[in-house]
């Protein structure tokens, strides 16, 4: 069976927080938000987990930046993206390449878009 979980993420005024759950954790009523003095921190995304791992055995969520990189050198060159969903072909999608069907690339977790700030992906997402 698949697991089913996200990483909700969380800010207030100077930081950011992740807390990753399972289906069950949030049935139960977690997650619960951090709380500094005496006031809650603002939800500001659920990430999907895609079901794939990366080469250093990573989670990779919904807009993480990766990097692809090629088993075989000849085959084509490394590229980063952010991952996302595609709701029209029912699948993880990073710039336009499948994730998860092909094996001629490793993948690497290299950020999300919050924490690679100074890319377009995050003006274009996060409005």
């Amino acid at each position: 069976m698949r697991e089913i979980k996200f990483q909700y993420v969380w800010k207030n005024k100077t930081s950011m927080a992740f807390g990753v759950y399972n289906l069950d954790e949030i049935e139960n009523g977690n997650p619960t938000a951090p709380i500094t003095n005496g006031k809650r921190w603002e939800l500001v995304d659920r990430r999907q987990f895609t079901g794939l791992k990366d080469l250093n055995g990573v989670d990779i969520y919904e807009n993480d930046k990766i990097k692809a990189v090629p088993l075989n050198k000849n085959d084509f060159n490394e590229w980063k993206g952010f991952v996302t969903f595609d709701d029209f072909k029912l699948g993880w999608y990073c710039d336009g390449e499948q994730l998860g069907v092909y094996e001629s690339f490793e993948l690497e977790v290299i950020g999300n878009i919050y924490q690679n700030k100074t890319d377009n992906h995050l003006a274009a997402t996060n409005q």
